[in-house]
């Protein structure tokens, strides 16, 4: 029963070490670490001093030397570029200048991904450093002769031998290596070909956005220059990397690290995970299957993400636009756009189009939910212009409006794709009135200063003008009320008749009426002389004036000649007309035709 007992608690025990063995225990913590290259310096040694980080997404460390050394010295600040943990070395070269200790110092904070918090860095190591000794043969000690074991017979016996001279050993000076050659360049754990003008040249993608360095020489005792990490832009970057031999003599290497301008598809799970990347575009081949591993990404970020088609200048020729909070993960379908139509007449006569662009796709296999086109169509219509996207019936030969309206911008139309394969991008023809020449303008710039003249000497006359228009209606006023006053007055009849024969031959043969008319005459004249536009103005007063003065000369010479009206007639020509018609009308053809 013992043995049982025993046995079974051995069987225990195997399982337990076994599963020690078998299981994988280790804790993945971050942590950093500094260590030297050598265990023993001497003056004038070169050494290395290495920083290792292991399972960081951040970091900020110093290295700072003192003591007796040149060079060790380590300052990184710096993180991944998708924030997830990863593992860094960082190395500088030191010189051990003279005899004494150096202390070196390591100092900062780390943080990894799977902590909130960073972890604060610190460790310190010394070196003692000593001189080189240079051993020289020692002379025999009295001490080896206390030990011979001969007899003092023997000594007796023995005849003393003369000492030789002891001459030191030449010492040889110090010969330096002047190798500053370099054993391998490792760029983000690849192994980088020397090229041309001593440069070692590495392509990365655009979610690289730093490059870890290790340069290792063919001498040990060479030191080399060289930070560790370097953080890349887009595009070129160049680096220059000393290395000095134990010499002093420099050799001067770049490194060329080229950081693409574009994400490719491999690239889009971390395109989508960096919220620090805000252009979420993607560039693709023509022929890439947009599969449901593909659609649940953009489907799980729930964002818009651009998928470009190039040319060979890098020019954008379409585009498919994926929204993730839309797409459908079981509409798999392929990038590949053809953009051309064998029957093109035929459809631009169908669709009464000028020009027409078809575009073909593959076969869709679901409905396209939150799916765009933006394809590039500069070549065949100019920008602002206002198209028509259609469709045709699977079935019959029968389009449709998908598009009622859309405007080229920058040479480009987008429009959603739903679940359709084919479409037909139309400029209608539009009926163009015929233009009719505009007038010819006359360049009238050489008359510029005659018109000038011509204008102020027109404003000047028309001033004066307005002047005697004012001064005339004024003057005629007048003269109207005067005659209005006359027309008042009454006749006596008796003293008309008493003197009748007198006043009759004065009248006759005196010129005053003819006087007063000559007056109207010249007065006419003068306006029509100074004022051509008043001339029915003045026309108009040269009547009135003419009949009221026939008025005057008939009822006067009615008067003279058939006597006076009977009383409770007015002087007025109404009253003889009326009296004695016949007379005054002969009368009055007389003095007009005067």
């Amino acid at each position: 029963m013992k043995g049982l007992v025993r046995l079974k608690k051995i069987n225990i025990l195997a399982i337990f070490l076994l599963s020690l063995v078998l299981f994988d225990g280790k804790v993945f913590a971050s942590s950093a670490k500094l260590n030297i290259s050598k265990e023993e310096i001497y003056v004038d040694d070169s050494f290395k001093i290495r920083v290792n980080l292991e399972e960081v997404s951040a970091w900020n460390i110093k290295v700072t030397p003192t003591g007796p050394v040149k060079g060790c010295i380590i300052d990184q600040s710096s993180a991944s570029a998708d924030g997830s943990d990863v593992s860094n070395l960082f190395i500088a070269d030191c010189i051990a200048s003279d005899e004494g200790t150096i202390e070196l110092k390591l100092t900062g904070d780390i943080k990894s991904s799977k902590m909130t918090d960073a972890t604060e860095v610190t460790e310190t190591l010394t070196i003692d450093v000593k001189k080189k000794v240079v051993e020289v043969p020692k002379e025999e000690s009295a001490a080896e002769d206390n030990n011979n074991t001969s007899t003092p017979e023997e000594s007796q016996q023995q005849i003393p031998k003369e000492s030789e001279p002891v001459v030191p050993e030449e010492v040889k000076p110090v010969v330096k290596s002047d190798n500053n050659n370099v054993k391998d360049v490792i760029i983000n754990g690849v192994n980088v070909q020397k090229g041309a003008d001593n440069a070692y040249s590495i392509n990365v993608k655009k979610s690289v956005a730093s490059a870890v360095v290790e340069i290792h020489p063919e001498d040990e005792k060479a030191t080399v220059e060289v930070r560790g990490t370097y953080n890349l832009n887009v595009g070129n970057n160049s680096f220059d990397v000393t290395i000095t031999s134990e010499s002093g003599i420099k050799n001067i290497i770049k490194l060329k690290i080229n950081r693409s301008n574009i994400y490719e598809i491999d690239e889009l799970g971390t395109v989508l995970n960096d919220n620090n990347i805000t252009d979420k575009e993607i560039t693709i081949k023509s022929d890439m299957i947009f599969n449901e591993e593909i659609l649940n990404i953009v489907k799980n970020s729930n964002k818009l993400v651009y998928f470009n088609y190039v040319d060979t200048n890098n020019k954008l020729l379409y585009r498919w636009i994926l929204d993730g909070s839309k797409i459908n993960t079981k509409a798999i379908f392929t990038s590949k756009l053809d953009l051309d139509s064998t029957d093109k007449e035929n459809i631009k006569e169908k669709l009464n189009a000028d020009n027409v662009i078809t575009i073909n796709s593959t076969d869709i296999s679901d409905t396209l939910d939150g799916v765009k086109l933006y394809v590039f169509v500069g070549n065949s219509f100019k920008n602002g212009e206002k198209i028509k996207i259609y469709v045709k019936d699977k079935y019959r030969d029968e389009f449709s409006i998908l598009n009622e309206e859309v405007i080229v911008n920058n040479g480009y139309i987008s429009f959603d794709v739903n679940n359709k394969q084919t479409f037909y991008v139309v400029k209608e023809k539009t009926v163009v009135a015929p233009v009719q020449e505009a007038p010819k303008k006359t360049d009238n710039s050489i008359f510029d200063n005659k018109t000038l003249i011509i204008g102020i000497g027109a404003g000047i006359i028309a001033i004066i003008l307005i002047l005697i228009i004012i001064l005339v209606l004024k003057k005629n006023k007048k003269k109207k009320n005067n005659l209005e006053a006359t027309k008042e007055i009454t006749i006596n009849p008796e003293a008309i008749q008493s003197s009748n024969n007198d006043t009759a031959n004065q009248m006759i043969n005196s010129d005053v009426g003819l006087n007063k008319e000559s007056e109207i005459e010249d007065l006419v004249i003068e306006q029509t002389d100074n004022n051509i536009g008043g001339i029915d103005n003045t026309a108009n007063y040269y009547n009135d004036n003419m009949q009221y003065y026939n008025s005057q000369n008939n009822m006067q010479s009615n008067d003279m000649i058939y006597g006076p009206a009977p009383s409770g007639y007015v002087n007025s020509n109404d009253s003889y007309v009326n009296y004695n018609e016949n007379m005054n009308n002969e009368q009055n053809n007389n003095i007009n035709n005067n």
